[in-house]
């Protein structure tokens, strides 16, 4: 496959306005919120429980454990095979970043495993992009039962049509889930799908198992002619300090 050089980037693009994720706890829609957390030590781990967005609910945990310090010299193109994998083309399409750019002094990334604690149900807008706690529904005045009698549910980002053979449905909060028994395919993190039925509508989603390392990114390489895809699930993440984001900023040719 061929594909053209990419096009020149722009540094002072502006930065989308994120959605907030949605999750079902105790058999409501939560919206998490973007910046609200609770840290505390447990069992020589970091705790971070993510909050919804009054700051009332935790809708998310893990425990991040097994800390380590990568400090970065030579030149930014060439690092190490963790952070070449989090920074994904950045660093394996060589027009992206200029091969003569050292890292700065001091620069260094945090790498750490982060474990999810307890199942987390995301519910996903079907279609188009809603704020607040009301997603776009699958389908409305219908059963998870009634579409799967009627040959499943199609997912086009799965490429899979969901049929009852294929997952499990059981009552999670007083809400009936259909959970798929095989994983998302070419994710960073293993999640399964999920419909939900709720208010009389059915909702999709995707859940997190308890016990989940959570990864960053998945993994593809491109470069200017052709691109190569690998997907990995990954068991860490990086976290980069100013001086290592200063040394990409340098680095970076668009």
């Amino acid at each position: 496959m061929t594909v053209s050089s990419p096009s020149p980037v722009s540094k002072t693009l502006g930065v989308q306005t994120q959605i907030p994720t949605r999750v079902l706890v105790n058999g409501a829609v939560v919206v998490e919120s973007l910046t609200v957390n609770n840290v505390s030590y447990q069992n020589g781990g970091v705790r971070f429980d993510r909050m919804s967005a009054d700051g009332t609910t935790s809708v998310e945990s893990v425990l991040r454990s097994d800390y380590s310090v990568v400090p970065l010299a030579g030149t930014v193109a060439s690092s190490p095979a963790d952070l070449v994998q989090y920074g994904n083309a950045l660093f394996t399409n060589p027009t992206l970043l200029d091969p003569s750019v050292n890292w700065q002094s001091g620069a260094a990334y945090v790498k750490f495993t982060a474990t999810l604690l307890g199942d987390v149900y995301y519910v996903d807008d079907f279609s188009g992009a809603t704020t607040g706690n009301q997603p776009t529904p699958v389908a409305t005045g219908t059963t998870i039962a009634a579409l799967m009698n009627a040959g499943g549910i199609v997912s086009n980002t799965d490429s899979t049509t969901y049929k009852s053979t294929d997952g499990t449905t059981t009552t999670v909060g007083g809400v009936t889930i259909y959970v798929a028994n095989t994983a998302r395919p070419h994710l960073a993190t293993p999640e399964y799908r999920t419909y939900y039925e709720l208010n009389g509508n059915v909702y999709v989603g995707s859940c997190m198992k308890s016990g989940t390392v959570v990864g960053d990114v998945g993994y593809t390489v491109a470069t200017a002619n052709s691109i190569t895809t690998t997907y990995d699930t990954q068991n860490y993440q990086i976290r980069l300090n100013a001086a290592a984001i200063s040394s990409l900023n340098a680095a970076m040719k668009y």
